[in-house]
């Protein structure tokens, strides 16, 4: 996947509208790294210098990050351990099932989805 920056700014402003979001900014990074990493599964976000695919992307990437915060904080989250990157959820095909509505939602008209997705 093409890298990406996105930024608490961009988080904050664009996506939240400059309301207060639900990851505070000590956390942000790291969340948005694990929702890169999920979000692989699903393309492979080669869009060279398309700004509007970049965009969606983007706030696909915050969507998702907001989905791994409210599922770590609601206890969806079962086990997680860091140095090796490994997250267990108690409920792994509702999270699958929702991280999926929301890949679909942001980028199912992009092009760069995975066949199957």
């Amino acid at each position: 996947m093409q890298k990406l920056d996105v930024s608490f700014e961009f988080y904050f402003n664009v996506f939240n509208s400059g309301q207060k979001g639900k990851i505070s900014q000590e956390s942000f990074s790291g969340y948005i790294s694990r929702a890169f990493r999920e979000l692989d599964t699903f393309c492979s976000c080669n869009f060279d210098n398309d700004e509007k695919t970049k965009e969606k992307v983007k706030l696909c990437v915050c969507e998702i990050a907001e989905l791994l915060y409210l599922s770590s904080d609601s206890g969806f989250v079962k086990s997680e351990n860091i140095d090796g990157y490994s997250v267990t959820y108690s409920d792994s095909k509702e999270f699958e099932k929702e991280l999926r509505r929301i890949v679909l939602k942001r980028l199912g008209n992009t092009g760069i989805l995975f066949a199957g997705v």
